[in-house]
């Protein structure tokens, strides 16, 4: 019973605790200074289409702001010498801590995976007058830095119309990650976001207004606007998040008595039971997608930690899947090995098969519990079948999502490397049992190599009768695995 009771004071103690120390963060943010410098530009001139929204969009940051305790310094249809002048104010205001936020809303350009924010007096022939005519975004945000208050948030509602997009390529800007600072963007790295034509702001500040006006953490605004955003537009529109806070604990508005509680915990799981996970892949473009959870992957995702499955993938490579313990931030560099022809070994490997084929020889050795080692080819084989594969995409499926000892590289294996397996000296089943633990039946294994004569068969190995056919890929069948 002293047990009992001594735990459950435990827990009251650390309830009282938790909610005294985040009582103290609440009132220590009503007290810090807090700064904006917020930018809206639509008279823009020449190669510039003029916007419809930016003003409006401003304005009504500029008015939620000022509701929540920031000193803002407002400018709208500014030159280059007047947002200079504005950012120097900023500056200053910021050396003396609390929180900076600067908001643009205009025309933005990205050159040589560098950002700028267009004046409205920018003479702008080609892309490259933009380090002459435009604002650097990399020079904001290092001076920003550079102020060493707590907390330094970035929104550019600027990914709208590049106006060089056909002799270039892509629009809109490329992303930042500055330490110690949130940065958020309307749309994603080279897209270009809505400038609201049937509305009065544009989409994403539209949503950002609605979010900040709610008693959630800096992170959660963000989040509900992207989401808010990518369904309004049709899954078209993505804004990005960068959180690069060391403190980046921030409500625009804050939690009221009553729901402090609540907010307590919510600010704890910021703090200490969420991390971020950043993917490099190469190729870039390829899809990331979390298996078993309905979230979208961006860089530096930050999600409450514990396991995850994620799968990587793209036309025309051999998809990865990963599994992540998620104890604190992750980076991880993957790159992914592209499918040729339909045939996925080495040349080394495939130049050696005629000989290994017609010598008959073989040997094979336990690699682990559950996997072979061909000793002459030196690919690793999973050492029992898969049940019934509904049919052969299925098969490629299976194979492609297989986490096993560790490697996620595996693969359907092509014709020339099952037809391998197959001993001619033994009776049925024409393979190795002694190594490998596969179904005793007339039906095929699939292979990965497609039946050349037509699209819609694919080569299957019989080890029962010790042979191969071409079947309807359509057709079940049963799966062994391999990798290199």
């Amino acid at each position: 019973m002293k047990v009992l009771l001594y735990f459950l004071f435990s827990i009251l103690l650390s309830a009282q605790t938790t909610n005294i120390r985040s009582v103290k963060l609440i009132q220590d943010m009503q007290q810090e200074q807090r700064v904006a410098l917020v930018i809206g530009n639509s008279e823009y001139e020449g190669v510039l289409s003029k916007l419809r929204n930016p003003i409006n969009d401003a304005k009504a940051i500029k008015s939620i702001l000022e509701s929540r305790d920031f000193d803002v310094i407002y400018r709208e249809n500014s030159t280059r010498k007047e947002i200079k002048k504005a950012l120097k104010i900023f500056y200053s205001k910021i050396r003396k801590g609390g929180v900076g936020l600067l908001y643009f809303s205009g025309h933005g350009i990205e050159v040589d995976g560098k950002n700028y924010l267009i004046p409205i007096d920018a003479e702008l022939d080609e892309k490259s007058d933009a380090e002459f005519e435009a604002v650097a975004v990399n020079q904001i945000t290092k001076k920003m830095q550079n102020a060493k208050n707590r907390l330094n948030i970035v929104i550019l509602d600027a990914c709208r119309n590049d106006p060089f997009i056909r002799a270039v390529g892509k629009g809109g800007l490329a992303k930042i990650e500055p330490i110690g600072l949130f940065v958020s963007y309307a749309t994603g790295e080279g897209s270009v976001a809505s400038d609201g034509k049937n509305s009065e702001n544009g989409l994403f500040t539209k949503y950002l207004i609605k979010y900040m006006q709610q008693e959630l953490n800096l992170q959660d605004v963000f989040k509900k606007t992207r989401e808010e955003v990518y369904e309004a537009s049709n899954h078209k529109q993505f804004p990005a998040i960068y959180d690069q806070t060391i403190r980046g604990k921030f409500f625009f508005t804050l939690p009221k008595k009553k729901s402090l509680r609540k907010s307590t915990f919510e600010i704890d799981e910021v703090l200490d039971k969420y991390s971020a996970i950043n993917i490099d892949i190469t190729p870039i473009n390829s899809k990331i997608k979390f298996i078993g959870i309905n979230q979208n992957y961006y860089n530096d995702i930050k999600l409450k930690n514990g396991k995850y499955n994620i799968s990587i993938s793209k036309d025309g490579y051999i998809t990865k899947n990963i599994k992540l313990d998620l104890q604190s931030d992750i980076n991880i560099s993957l790159t992914l090995n592209r499918e040729v022809n339909n045939s996925i070994i080495s040349k080394d490997i495939n130049s050696s098969w005629n000989s290994l084929i017609f010598k008959g020889k073989r040997s094979y050795s336990k690699n682990s519990e559950n996997t072979v080692k061909d000793n002459y080819t030196s690919l690793i084989w999973t050492k029992k079948d898969s049940k019934e594969a509904k049919n052969w995409n299925k098969a490629v499926e299976y194979c492609q999502n297989l986490v096993l000892d560790g490697s996620n590289s595996w693969r359907l294996p092509t014709k020339k490397e099952l037809f391998y397996l197959i001993d001619s000296n033994k009776f049925a089943p024409a393979i190795d049992t002694k190594y490998f633990n596969i179904h005793k039946s007339l039906t095929h294994h699939w292979t990965y190599t497609i039946y050349t004569d037509n699209n819609i068969s694919a080569f299957g190995i019989n080890f029962l009768a010790g042979g191969y056919e071409n079947y309807k890929k359509d057709e079940k069948g049963y799966v062994l695995c391999v990798h290199n």
